[in-house]
């Protein structure tokens, strides 16, 4: 199957896919963040191992298929160590909670679900102004 190239022009990124992302989730690994692949992850190939080209822009990937990725690495520990995780803005939330980081009432939000029906409520307010 053929994969369709990002086009930055129309496509809406489910995160923002920026350079300065990337290096900071690979600070995050060099630090020490474990990633256990799984279905459902964005990670960044870094060194280009992937021959597919990606529908996402700067070189990030999803895993849809879990058996895809393990075929082009191997195994699980190869895709953990030639990989980049990108953890969305949920499992960023949950990993701070892991580290009990938040622990300040509203230092994100108590209840994440929250802020993204908030945001939907004023996607849907605005869209009836057209």
């Amino acid at each position: 199957m053929k994969s369709t190239p990002f086009d930055s022009a129309t496509d809406i990124a489910p995160i923002p896919f920026s350079t300065a992302l990337k290096i900071k989730a690979k600070e995050m690994k060099d630090a020490g963040l474990v990633w256990h692949p799984q279905t459902g992850c964005f990670v960044w190939d870094e060194q280009n191992k992937i021959q597919v080209s990606s529908p996402f822009p700067e070189n990030i990937y999803f895993v849809l298929n879990l058996n895809h990725f393990l075929k082009i690495f191997g195994s699980l520990e190869e895709m953990q160590r030639q990989l980049v995780w990108i953890p969305t803005w949920y499992q960023a939330v949950i990993l701070l909670k892991l580290c009990g980081d938040l622990t300040q009432k509203n230092d994100i939000t108590d209840r994440e679900e929250d802020s993204f029906i908030y945001l939907y409520n004023r996607i849907i307010k605005n869209l009836f102004k057209r």
